[in-house]
């Protein structure tokens, strides 16, 4: 029996690791640590600012670690599991579902986003011009 851990589950587990690499594909992740404290620390230093990507890179990683432990404990618990592909689906139409209600200004960052998530809305429309006096 493997000792459980947040390293295991993200970095070592044979049936989650798939699942982790694929997120970070989707996500754009290039050269993160192979460990859970490595990347905490890389997490925590390269996500610090408030901008649309982190918040999407955060979204990712809490959607992720939701959805990775309630498929262990319905493993453990229930005798009931999802294939890989069925889980990562999941969690990206979960992460989707929380875009899709976003709105942001148009940049870059926002168009990237809405091509790699499929979004057909998800940029607000720019303001309206202000009505003129005469």
């Amino acid at each position: 029996m493997v000792e459980e851990s947040h390293n295991h589950l993200f970095f070592a587990c044979s049936f989650t690791r798939p699942i982790w690499i694929s997120l970070q594909l989707k996500c754009r992740f290039h050269a993160i640590p192979s460990s859970w404290n490595g990347f905490t620390r890389w997490a925590l230093r390269r996500w610090a600012s408030k901008n649309l990507k982190n918040s999407v890179n955060k979204l990712m990683l809490s959607t992720s670690i939701n959805r990775i432990w309630q498929e262990r404990n319905n493993k453990i618990f229930r005798s009931k599991k999802c294939s890989q592909m069925m889980i990562f689906r999941q969690i990206t139409n979960m992460i989707r579902q929380k875009l899709l209600s976003t709105s942001v200004k148009d940049s870059n960052i926002a168009r990237r986003l809405k091509r790699d998530w499929d979004l057909p809305s998800f940029i607000s429309p720019p303001p309206e011009p202000p009505d003129l006096p005469f």
